[in-house]
């Protein structure tokens, strides 16, 4: 991918997830979180489904520096609900063989039109790219 085209406002990612009792098991299970959620999925697995689309979607590259992330959740969402994540570039610069892109997360539902909010910031190799 030639990042260097990526422009603020770009969609970059958007994807749809069905989140089964499953997922919710195998990913407490990799966080060793012991929380009792009932029919609620844990916040920060509806952050992680959000930041995989963006990874797999851009096809990041090793070497790759994921620098920070802040997230805001506004509703909670059940278990076998469907969310659809979506990603745009907000910013994306060169600094010292760096590519730094800076991505807004945005998830909801078919009943909340807003669940979560984001922004992530990853490091790219300039030397991994193809320009």
């Amino acid at each position: 991918m030639d990042y260097s085209q990526l422009q603020p406002e770009n969609i970059i990612s958007e994807n749809q997830y069905e989140i089964s009792q499953d997922f919710i098991n195998k990913y407490t299970e990799s966080v060793k979180d012991n929380s009792v959620y009932n029919n609620l999925v844990p916040p920060m697995a509806i952050s992680a489904l959000s930041i995989r689309g963006v990874l797999n979607d851009l096809n990041i590259p090793g070497g790759t520096v994921h620098l920070n992330q802040e997230f805001d959740y506004f509703s909670a969402v059940h278990k076998n609900e469907i969310i659809n994540c979506k990603a745009k570039i907000i910013s994306n610069n060169v600094r010292a063989g760096w590519r730094f892109l800076v991505i807004k997360l945005e998830t909801s539902t078919k009943q909340q039109p807003i669940i979560m909010t984001g922004k992530s910031t990853i490091m790219i190799p300039v030397e991994d790219e193809y320009d």
